[in-house]
């Protein structure tokens, strides 16, 4: 069964955690929050904010009360079982989220509330607060594992790939719960929503094809076959006309006409393609090349011509962009690497945990940001 979590106010932890420092009572923080009351009171019914008074210790402070005004980045670190978090202003990882075992992927909602992670050693998922990175919801997956996720436009569902078996599993977002598993291919991985939200595209690694989702009929309407040699991640253009697919096998990236479900081209690549970003113009694919440590820049109005090998890490696996920065992850070097896209030079390369997988980007700022 989903077990559910209690989210608890950030005003409320951080009274809890300035009164349990200083030896107080804390039998009283629920009843204020339960009254509406979310500002912190001390004994002589003033108002204080421990974010701000100096309260609370240094690790405690500089997870609940780091500001980003530039977002952040979430890194799931697989062999560290923890998520690291980078300010995108500073490129400074400044805290770590504990998790389950082997945390694959991470996505963040569209409300810009919550980070979910999928985890590769576990039968369950996990979401966490951005406000102040409480546990909030164990999703029990029935017995399997999950690897990729993704949200519908509008947050209301999460699909989620099970890479144990032939299956995607559907999550209501609002319940925590498992609605449904759609059947797909065979070992399935990477998946991304289309702009418009009505398909779900999945690639399925060991059946060399691509499952493509209704979602309003949560079915598969189309499986586009011999996209190449294990296909691994897909991306969208930004108007949602064309596909791209990594093939991690084939060292290629698959081209598919969204309008037909038919692949259209394939491209050579980098040695071991991963995962795909595409620029707000759509005249650029960066694509992380686990097999050579190098993010190729790739030309998507020259049938995909390779113009830069830009040397990120080693197995660079993910890929992201945050404001005008990209981030990989190098599984290898465990680091996350910056990068000017303006200029394809490295800006910094920072350490997180062991062996970071999944990446992503939100613009949320912290408390008291807008």
């Amino acid at each position: 069964m989903t077990r559910r979590f209690i989210s608890v106010s950030l005003a409320a932890m951080l009274l809890l955690l300035t009164l349990a420092a200083c030896g107080g009572d804390t039998s009283s923080v629920g009843n204020a929050s339960n009254s509406g009351n979310t500002s912190s009171a001390t004994g002589s019914g003033v108002a204080t904010n421990p974010c701000a008074n100096g309260s609370l210790n240094a690790a405690t402070a500089d997870q609940l009360c780091h500001a980003t005004p530039q977002g952040r980045v979430y890194v799931a670190d697989q062999l560290a079982n923890r998520v690291s978090v980078i300010d995108v202003a500073t490129n400074q990882a400044y805290t770590s989220i504990p998790t389950g075992s082997q945390p694959h992927h991470v996505a963040v909602n569209p409300a810009n509330t919550e980070v979910w992670v999928t985890l590769y050693g576990e039968t369950y998922m996990q979401v966490f607060a951005l406000s102040d990175n409480h546990l909030i919801a164990k999703i029990d997956l029935a017995n399997d594992r999950s690897d990729d996720l993704v949200f519908t436009p509008d947050g209301k569902l999460l699909f989620t790939s099970l890479g144990n078996g032939s299956q995607v599993a559907v999550i209501d977002t609002s319940t925590y719960k498992l609605v449904k598993k759609i059947e797909v291919g065979n070992t399935p991985h990477g998946i991304r929503v289309r702009p418009d939200g009505k398909e779900i595209y999945v690639t399925n690694t060991l059946s060399n094809d691509v499952s493509v989702i209704d979602v309003s009929k949560l079915a598969v309407i189309a499986t586009i076959a011999n996209v190449g040699a294990t296909p691994f991640e897909v991306s969208f253009s930004n108007d949602g006309s064309a596909a791209y697919v990594s093939n991690f096998s084939g060292s290629s990236i698959a081209v598919i006409d969204t309008a037909t479900h038919t692949r259209t081209a394939i491209w050579r690549t980098g040695q071991q393609p991963a995962m795909i970003w595409v620029s707000a113009d759509d005249k650029i694919l960066y694509v992380a090349s686990t097999g050579e440590g190098k993010l190729v820049v790739m030309d998507t109005t020259a049938k995909g011509k390779m113009l830069h090998h830009i040397d990120s890490g080693q197995e660079t696996h993910g890929v992201v962009q945050a404001g005008n920065k990209l981030y990989t992850t190098n599984i290898k070097d465990n680091t996350v690497t910056v990068i000017d896209p303006a200029t394809d030079q490295v800006i910094t390369t920072i350490a997180v945990g062991n062996a970071p997988n999944g990446l992503v980007y939100t613009p949320y700022k912290g408390p008291g940001g807008s």
